[in-house]
């Protein structure tokens, strides 16, 4: 489906799947193609075969923001991106339509909307499940959490809309076997660029985000092994009679999987 730049609320709401209790998948979508995928923020005139031509901003990190949304809002299972390769896509190519002159050394490379989104899927695999998070902790702040397919780590996605202040935002895990997150930035001078640990203490950690970013905190969930135990917590004696029924208590070699909302 195409859309708009910016999709009210009931755009991401359908009350068929919702009745039938099935997976939704954004499939063949993009924010807009006009603009530039390297365009950071850009007021030009907008518009397409499915929008009309108006004086817009143009933002990469509009990809961020509309991905928070489509999991967050609509609840989707994947997000599929329309034309990989374009001018206005996630690979830059040259613009078949001549509207905009796209300078010869960015062809071939990952666009500013390209590095948004893999804020998102460089880091939640396949098989990853959404969790519990505080989806507009500051205003123009946007978060969402995720857990990877063996629980191995934990995924936070920041997005700071607001193009003229830091905002510092805490996120609490205190139920997760976290000491650190380890931190990637998008902004308008970063593409996923590594900042370095930020060590969680007593379950909670701040981070300063820049105006107008995107942000990837990634956990990895310490294991917590608990040793293997006999029925009843005695071992039985040998030689002896020992019932079938009696099996050892198992153990664990995963930390606890709650993440309370942050």
């Amino acid at each position: 489906m195409r859309a708009k730049q910016i999709q009210p609320i009931i755009f991401f709401q359908y009350a068929l799947a919702d009745s039938k209790n099935v997976e939704r998948w954004m499939t063949e979508h993009y924010t807009e193609s006009q603009g530039s995928g390297n365009y950071w923020r850009t007021v030009m005139v907008t518009g397409d075969q499915a929008n009309q031509s108006k004086k817009d901003t143009v933002r990469a990190l509009d990809v961020g923001y509309e991905i928070h949304r489509a999991f967050t809002v609509g609840n989707f299972s994947q997000y599929t991106w329309w034309y990989i390769r374009r001018c206005y896509g996630l690979i830059m190519e040259t613009d078949f339509s001549n509207k905009l002159s796209i300078p010869t050394n960015e062809v071939g490379k990952i666009s500013k909307r390209g590095y948004v989104l893999s804020q998102f899927a460089r880091f939640i695999r396949p098989g990853a499940v959404r969790i519990s998070a505080t989806q507009k902790p500051e205003t123009n702040v946007y978060a969402s959490a995720y857990k990877s397919k063996g629980g191995d780590s934990i995924i936070v996605v920041l997005i700071n809309r607001d193009y003229t202040q830091n905002k510092t935002v805490t996120v609490n895990v205190p139920n997760v076997n976290v000491s650190k997150f380890r931190v990637y930035t998008t902004n308008e001078t970063k593409n996923v660029h590594d900042d370095g640990d930020l060590e969680v203490i007593n379950g909670s950690v701040s981070v300063t985000m820049n105006k107008d970013c995107i942000m990837t905190l990634v956990g990895e969930v310490s294991q917590v092994v608990i040793p293997q135990e006999p029925f009843g917590g005695i071992a039985a004696k040998i030689p002896g009679k020992i019932e079938a029924e009696n099996y050892d208590i198992t153990g664990s070699g995963k930390g606890s999987e709650q993440l309370k909302r942050f």
